[in-house]
């Protein structure tokens, strides 16, 4: 049975809304984020996954948002090679934050500062999610690679792909050459056929011109595939299963592993139709879970690592309400 940690909770008992003992109190029709503190001492099982219960929301309670600031990468005494995070109302639920990943020491995220949760929180509306990618991340003695950058979950679409090169490719020899492919499902180019002249040679800075979209034939987003009541729409690419993001770096005049600059940002427009929108929490309380998953050694060995939970959330028949008009102030 997961146990509570409520004596983490940030400020005093008049600046939050939840009670130190995990219920929800001063419920507000406004919007407003509760920090909650994370750390490795909250963790104790000798295995790799654990659940923590963060609070309770009362019925009737709406999350919007939630936000995590790294303070400490978790570590273990072996390095631990991944660690992410999940909220959800169940022992490793996922209803609030699905898979935020790079909280480990491996991937050394930046100290006190707050990390991209978009990805895990896909949810009805499209979002852009970014992935930054550097020369430094290939490594191999050839002149081609494919990277993961993630593990997208089951159901997910993909709207939109654009690329933007920071700073063009190039190796101790001269690259003559850069084409970046991204796929999906395990097909290298089944999304973008190929953002060429990424080098250094013919390669201009700035926002590109995709090639060729493959997703759907030759382009992403075909108006013909389907039609609502006449008109065409845009069909996005959905993978039923949980799908591997890749993309396939190729180069021409050196190896990879030579090269000695390069940095690009990829923008995927992505949405979950059964994602962590907005939940209106309705009947009884519901209990937050965070679970944390890590690999490389068990939970119980870690030796550091801190994190800050931010959940915004409303109660709707809660408080005082203001009705214009007269401008009388009720309390629902």
């Amino acid at each position: 049975m997961a146990k509570r940690i409520a004596s983490n909770l940030y400020g005093g008992a008049d600046e939050r809304y939840f009670e130190a003992s995990g219920v929800a109190t001063d419920a507000v029709p406004y919007e407003r984020y509760t920090g909650f503190k994370l750390r490795y001492q909250d963790f104790d099982d000798a295995d790799t996954a654990e659940a923590v219960i963060l609070g309770n929301l009362p019925a009737g309670a709406v999350v919007s948002d939630v936000a995590v600031k790294v303070i400490n990468e978790f570590g273990a005494a072996v390095a631990l090679t991944s660690a992410k995070l999940d909220l959800g109302f169940s022992d490793g639920g996922t209803e609030l934050l699905n898979g935020l990943l790079g909280l480990d020491e491996t991937s050394a995220p930046t100290a006190n500062q707050f990390v991209n949760t978009r990805r895990a929180r896909l949810g009805k509306t499209p979002t852009w999610v970014k992935y930054t990618i550097a020369y430094s991340d290939f490594s191999d003695a050839d002149t081609a690679e494919t990277l993961t950058l993630d593990t997208l979950p089951a159901g997910v679409n993909i709207h939109d792909l654009r690329l933007k090169l920071n700073t063009k490719f190039d190796a101790t020899v001269t690259l003559t050459a850069a084409t970046l492919e991204v796929g999906a499902a395990a097909d290298i180019d089944g999304l973008v056929e190929g953002w060429a002249d990424l080098d250094d040679d013919g390669g201009t800075a700035g926002w590109q011109v995709v090639a060729t979209y493959n997703a759907y034939g030759d382009d992403l987003f075909n108006p013909a595939i389907g039609a609502v009541d006449g008109e065409s729409v845009l069909v996005p690419a959905n993978y039923a299963a949980a799908t591997a993001l890749t993309v396939t770096l190729t180069v021409a005049g050196d190896n990879l592993n030579d090269m000695t600059q390069g940095s690009m940002d990829l923008y995927v427009l992505m949405s979950q139709p059964d994602g962590p929108d907005a939940l209106d929490v309705s009947g009884s309380d519901r209990v937050i879970y965070a679970t944390l998953t890590v690999a490389g050694d068990n939970l119980a060995d870690m030796d550091e690592g801190e994190i800050h939970i931010f959940i915004k959330t409303a109660q709707i028949d809660a408080g005082k309400v203001f009705r214009a008009g007269d401008g009388a102030v009720y309390t629902a």
